[in-house]
């Protein structure tokens, strides 16, 4: 996905507010359909894998989908907090209007077919929930819960990875406030070769803003819930993969298995897409260095000027003339 930077810049100043009276909506009208219920707001809230993008977090989705209790989608594509922006523009539009454009965010997306999942198939229980249960989060656990019924029954929590919420995360709190974020950080250089070696984006600069970009909104979400996040570096990850994952297992309140870093399985969808097969093989090192063979001097230059000081606060050395 492209980093436009005059449209995050919009999406910063979008807010709950903003929205409903760009919907020309009383703003003191109470709403019928909550974001989440009392009994919701008391309940489990998922966990979110985030970070740039290309910087490993479909890895570690492969390796936490290897434990019996969890489930992690192949990406939602920002789906959650569109659901979310759609809940404050659509004002008072019903049950049923609200299911429809939920859903809606979700299936509009071409690689939605990688969930294999047939959200209609039980949408009945959906619309027949009685008031008292009916909320925006109804909507988005029926949706991540048809995946886990399709998928992997058993399972008895479920996570998502999507790197682009990560511009997002003010809209995902609004629904899960007691969420855990766990980020995946890379060096930006290997991260700007990889969307380009990938062709997922050859722009070297908009790759190096969007890493950017992510570790600010990291850096502010730390700021005000340091207990639900989490932050680990892929380079630590490939090196010490035990060390790092038996971590996030103790944040993630699971227990480790060594199977977790051995196997393969539950890794239904998006492992089929080119740029995501690596994340199926043996864990290896060969791709830390990379980015010193397939970039130039000037590319690494220009990389670094744009991630400024934020490279070297987080560990990474710059590169040598």
């Amino acid at each position: 996905m492209r980093y436009n930077v005059k449209h995050e810049s919009l999406q910063a100043f979008l807010n709950p507010l903003t929205l409903r009276i760009s919907a020309i909506l009383s703003l003191f009208s109470p709403r019928k359909i909550p974001l989440a219920t009392a009994l919701e707001k008391k309940g489990a809230s998922p966990f979110f894998l985030i970070g740039s993008g290309r910087s490993g977090t479909t890895l570690l989705r492969t390796i936490l989908n290897q434990h019996p209790d969890i489930c992690i989608p192949p990406e939602s594509h920002g789906a959650i907090p569109n659901a979310v922006k759609q809940y404050y523009i659509g004002g008072e539009s019903g049950w049923q209007r609200l299911i429809s454009l939920s859903l809606g965010e979700f299936l509009r997306h071409t690689n939605f077919k990688l969930w294999k999942t047939d959200l209609q198939k039980n949408i009945s229980e959906l619309y027949e929930l009685s008031p008292e249960k009916q909320s925006l989060r109804a909507i988005i656990d029926y949706i991540y819960q048809e995946y886990i019924k399709k998928h992997k029954i058993g399972a008895s929590r479920w996570g998502d990875k999507t790197p682009f919420n990560t511009l997002r995360l003010k809209w995902i709190l609004k629904l899960y406030p007691n969420a855990k974020f766990v980020f995946v950080l890379r060096d930006p250089r290997a991260v700007a070769s990889s969307f380009r070696k990938s062709e997922i984006n050859p722009h070297l600069h908009e790759s190096a803003l969007r890493w950017k970009a992510s570790i600010v909104a990291f850096e502010k979400l730390g700021q005000n819930s340091k207990s639900s996040t989490m932050l680990i570096k892929y380079e630590d990850l490939v090196m010490e993969p035990e060390a790092i994952i038996r971590k996030v297992c103790l944040f993630l309140n699971i227990d480790f298995q060594a199977t977790m870093l051995t196997e393969r399985r539950a890794f239904s969808g998006d492992g089929t897409i080119a740029h995501h097969k690596n994340s199926q093989r043996k864990i290896n090192r060969t791709s830390l260095e990379k980015w010193r063979e397939l970039l130039n001097k000037e590319e690494i230059k220009n990389i670094e000027s744009i991630t400024g000081s934020l490279l070297t606060n987080y560990g990474y050395s710059k590169f040598e003339q």
